[in-house]
């Protein structure tokens, strides 16, 4: 999944590769995951689905992101087996968002996140990380500064936090 999805973002930023095509490549990869992980259903099963999801609202596994309006947005929050995109022009925030909602969801659920980018590198992306959830301002890291004992120790704890995360960043 990860090198079918890496190969299809490379050719999203190839401009010599027709949009179509690249959508077209990545149904045929994603159909073949998609019949052997899940199998086929018929229309009537996938409504009497969603009638069990009406009459019992609260047993769909949804995973809030911890941003309300991005929840509302996405119908309540993030749902297995769909691909949510952030998209905006460049240096309006998408990666620390995406940053802040895979920490959010993997800090206060557990559940494993996977987090991609192909615009930083995984130490550059591991510290604002960090410094996020340490509540430490990244300026004083990158700033040369000495920190306090109190920014150390919450470097250090955010770190272990991190580290003990089931997150994967590539």
């Amino acid at each position: 999944v990860i090198q079918t999805m890496t190969r299809t973002i490379a050719d999203a930023y190839d401009l010599r590769v027709g949009l179509v095509d690249v959508q077209a490549d990545l149904e045929r990869a994603l159909r073949v995951f998609d019949d052997d992980a899940i199998g086929e259903k018929t229309n009537g099963e996938s409504v009497a689905d969603l009638l069990t999801r009406i009459d019992n609202p609260k047993s769909e596994n949804v995973v809030p992101t911890g941003f309300r309006f991005f929840d509302e947005l996405c119908g309540g929050g993030l749902r297995p087996g769909e691909l949510v995109v952030i998209g905006a022009r460049p240096s309006m925030g998408k990666t620390a968002l995406g940053l802040n909602i895979a920490e959010r969801v993997t800090m206060a659920s557990g559940l494993p996140v996977l987090f991609v980018s192909l615009e930083m590198c995984q130490d550059a992306l591991i510290e604002r990380l960090v410094c996020g959830v340490g509540g430490v301002p990244m300026w004083k890291l990158r700033g040369g500064y000495v920190l306090s004992k109190e920014s150390r120790h919450s470097i250090e704890d955010a770190g272990l936090r991190v580290a003990n995360a089931p997150l994967k960043i590539i």
